[in-house]
């Protein structure tokens, strides 16, 4: 082969290697993104979060990025998708240059789409078959692992075996020396520390930002029973008065953290559950009131009452199908919840509470025993709590914690 012929074949491998580097980063911005995401999610909650991947209630980014698929032991797999590709790309440069003893840049990046491509389909699969969603970044990173594989095996058709092996040679032979082992054991170290300290660094995951765990004897509670108040809300998810105290409610939560016990009951102003309601009034609240407590066997009770209460009803089997899909929560187990006998009597449970109380509509409220009707703004309720905990202190109350 002649000289010019061998110099026009180096550039034009030159090209390709730089057009593969290119892609690697890519997906390594993209994944840079989707790591972004979810970390806001993580803090936010996902029905506060929009994006414009989120192109409708099944192509949504951020449906993907709150279900429990979104990470492994804790490490958000878009920053192990943001290191890979970008440890990729530096392997193929570090080749290209001649900046390390191997050569052969083309087997590297061959071998590492290799072992993207299960995770890629594994997945697709999760999102498409088990979350019933479409992630767009997220096919966009697959469609780059498929376009690099497919391109160096079609530019190398015709020596295939020593492209898929040859640089596996290098890479032997290069490992077999001591400070190779050493800078491969330091970097297996360092990702393994990763499941320690990056949870924390990127915050854990909690799509209901007020974690509030079912319990049958007393519905669902946030806070300790020795809080110097207690706060008893019964609410109904179609009631728009209700949906308006819910928010000053959460906003009370925020600002007395660890002063305040929260314990919500379901009071829906539906006769196909409660026997207090003789003619039709909320149709569907009875049903989004269950779906509700089953979200909150999953830990998701404040994002799905939030998007219920956006709403307001009337709800459809499709609603609650599409917040559980939103949340990342799997909708056939909380359809299948919310028809158990189980749930229903929980449910009932606090319905009779409601008719024992003599309430007279929702939202009602109970704090440290003091009934509390209707809508009531956030300085009326900050003043109230502050003449109880001043009573209880015998002077005057702390001021509540500012929003963050």
């Amino acid at each position: 082969m002649s000289a010019r012929a061998e110099t026009a074949r180096e550039s034009q491998r030159s090209g390709l290697a730089l057009l593969v580097v290119a892609l690697l980063l890519t997906a390594a911005a993209l994944s840079a993104y989707l790591l972004r995401l979810h970390v806001v999610v993580a803090a936010l909650g996902p029905e506060n979060v929009d994006s414009f991947c989120n192109l409708s209630d099944t192509a949504s980014c951020t449906t993907v990025a709150a279900s429990r698929y979104a990470s492994v032991l804790g490490v958000p797999m878009a920053a192990l998708g943001l290191e890979f590709y970008a440890l990729s790309a530096v392997v193929v440069l570090l080749a290209l240059w001649r900046g390390w003893p191997i050569s052969r840049w083309a087997t590297l990046a061959v071998w590492a789409m290799l072992l993207a491509l299960p995770v890629s389909l594994t997945m697709a699969y999760l999102a498409f078959f088990r979350l019933h969603a479409v992630c767009v970044l997220c096919c966009a990173l697959y469609v780059v692992n498929g376009t690099v594989l497919l391109l160096l095996l079609w530019a190398y058709r015709g020596r295939l075996s020593s492209v898929v092996w040859g640089g596996l040679r290098e890479l032997g032979q290069w490992l077999a020396r001591p400070r190779a082992m050493a800078l491969v054991a330091a970097l297996a170290a360092a990702a393994a520390s990763q499941l320690i300290w990056l949870p924390p660094l990127l915050g854990a995951p909690k799509a209901d930002r007020l974690p509030i765990p079912h319990s049958p004897a007393t519905g669902l509670v946030l806070g300790l029973s020795s809080a110097p108040l207690h706060l008893v809300e019964f609410s109904d998810f179609e009631c728009a008065v209700c949906k308006r105290a819910h928010a000053v409610v959460v906003e009370l939560q925020r600002r007395y953290a660890g002063q305040l016990r929260f314990e919500h009951h379901d009071f829906p102003l539906d006769q196909a559950c409660n026997r207090g309601i003789d003619r039709p009034f909320h149709g569907s609240a009875c049903a989004a009131a269950l779906h509700a407590r089953c979200a909150a066997a999953q830990r998701k009770f404040g994002a799905f009452a939030a998007l219920l209460y956006q709403q307001s009803g009337p709800f459809v089997a499709e609603d609650f199908a599409r917040y559980a899909r939103r949340l990342g929560l799997r909708w056939d187990a909380l359809d299948r919840c919310a028809r158990s006998p189980e749930m229903r009597r929980q449910l009932l449970d606090d319905i009779e509470e409601g008719l024992r109380r003599k309430l007279s509509g929702t939202p009602t409220f109970f704090l440290n025993g003091e009934e509390v009707v209707g809508l009531h703004d956030l300085a009326w309720w900050q003043q109230k709590i502050s003449a109880l905990l001043g009573a209880r202190a015998g002077a005057p109350a702390p001021s509540p914690k500012p929003r963050p």
